[in-house]
């Protein structure tokens, strides 16, 4: 066996030996190339490890084929801030030369999977937009697929969940000046002779296109007597909205209405906890690569805030009354062909996507309904096995565009509030399924009481 996960490693180490920390307090120094800590001076009195099983490496080759002998004593990782500031991987590799073919040393460079996660070595708020834009560029590289409106219309935003019929005659109704409940007078917000909108956004600017967006939204609501769920904003195109370290203004965002209602009435900026959706506006004719840049950075942004994001889509509008959709989730990006908004198969194509952003469910925009999310935009428990845990606080976090992005919570059962769980949730390939779970229940027989149990 020539590489041993740092996953295993770490199950194999815990499983062979305890650790007091009663006399360990002080914080480890940081290595200024990962960010990570380092192993603590010999003076801080580092933790004891005792050993619980005698018979350790016989263990080991029954089960694994392979005898390990774990290395002296390693320091706890002890976090300085509650979100990382960086990311470091130990790789375990058997040693090559000859007097000590037998022991494990500690690489400190990331595993060639780690390695492709470029977005989870971004050092926060240091960060500068070049050195974000470009590590995601390398994230997504090979992971991006262009497609066109079959995709969105038979997948992401199917007919059979829209929430009301796309069809003529709500064209023809849209097409048609209207009288809202309060009296007021609204024109008409589409042109059905030639199937695109009556007007565009004067242009292109973030306030008109909301503006736009928000007009389309009520003239549809009007028509179908459903209740418009999400309105569109421009309030962070100049200040960025709080919640993170990395900073970046969304040129218009999609919110929940009470949301936008409670923000508007003291004036506040948005959080990146409560943003829905995302779109981008340029008066160019084409996309740009700082268009491509900023939808990615904010998708990024949104993955690391909202720990219930199944995936995040983002609209862009050009200057050549286009439109493209980008849906971003842990495996890659998929990008909608820049469409022009004339003609009648792009404007149902359009009309649907607002009709889900706006009138849909949550599980519609990407988030997650077996996740609670309370006023403050943090998870506040989750579903499984058929019943609520309450999450007592998040202990780990991988923040990355791609990959597995593995969450770890404290959490106990609504109804058993003094015992604890550690819940583990992570995006795994369907080519590469097996856990540490496998092999934790390969240890439990002979280490009963000192590996977790799979509940």
């Amino acid at each position: 066996m020539e590489v041993l996960p740092d996953s295993w490693f770490s199950i194999l180490y815990s499983a062979a030996y305890h650790y007091s920390d009663d006399t360990y307090h002080a914080m480890p120094p940081r290595d200024p190339q990962f960010g990570a800590l380092d192993v603590p001076p010999p003076a801080l009195n580092p933790p004891v490890h005792t050993a619980i099983s005698q018979d350790w490496d016989d263990f080991l080759l029954d089960t694994f084929g392979v005898p390990i002998t774990p290395i002296a004593p390693i320091a706890p990782i002890v976090p300085t801030a509650p979100r990382p500031e960086g990311l470091r991987v130990n790789v375990l590799r058997r040693s090559t030369s000859a007097n000590s073919a037998h022991k494990i040393y500690v690489d400190p460079f990331s595993t060639s999977f780690i390695s492709r996660m470029y977005s989870a070595q971004l050092p926060g708020a240091r960060t500068p937009g070049t050195q974000l834009n470009n590590c995601l560029r390398q994230e997504l590289d090979a992971a991006i697929i262009d497609t066109d409106s079959n995709f969105i219309t038979s997948y992401l935003f199917p007919s059979s969940c829209l929430p009301f019929a796309i069809d003529d005659a709500l064209f023809t109704k849209i097409s048609t000046p209207y009288t809202t409940n309060n009296g007021e007078e609204r024109r008409a917000v589409w042109n059905n002779i030639q199937y695109q909108p009556r007007e565009f956004p004067s242009g292109y600017t973030e306030i008109a296109t909301a503006k736009w967006f928000n007009e389309i939204g009520e003239a549809l609501a009007h028509y179908t007597g459903k209740k418009i769920r999400r309105i569109w904003s421009h309030r962070n195109c100049e200040k960025p909205p709080g919640g993170y370290d990395i900073k970046r203004k969304p040129d218009i965002i999609l919110v929940n209405i009470d949301y936008h209602s409670k923000l508007t009435s003291v004036n506040a900026p948005s959080d990146w906890n409560f943003i829905q959706a995302l779109c981008e506006v340029t008066s160019q004719e084409k996309i740009s690569r700082r268009i491509i840049d900023t939808i990615n950075a904010k998708s990024y942004i949104l993955f690391a805030t909202q720990h219930n994001r199944r995936f995040v889509i983002a609209l862009a509008l050009t200057g050549n009354n286009a439109f493209r959709l980008t849906i971003s989730d842990r495996e890659g990006q998929i990008r909608h062909n820049e469409t022009k908004l004339h003609g009648k198969r792009p404007s149902v194509l359009f009309i649907t996507i607002l009709a889900f952003l706006m009138f849909g469910d949550d599980a519609d925009l990407g988030l997650d309904p077996n996740v609670v999310i309370d006023q403050d935009g943090r998870v506040q428990k989750i579903w499984v096995d058929n019943k609520y845990f309450v999450v007592k606080k998040l202990i780990h976090s991988v923040e990355t565009l791609i990959g597995r992005a593995t969450k770890v919570w404290v959490v106990f059962a609504e109804d058993v509030p003094d015992k604890l769980y550690i819940l583990k949730d992570s995006w795994i390939q369907e080519s590469y399924v097996e856990s540490e779970v496998s092999f934790l229940s390969k240890m439990s027989p002979k280490l009963e009481g000192h590996v977790p149990k799979l509940i």
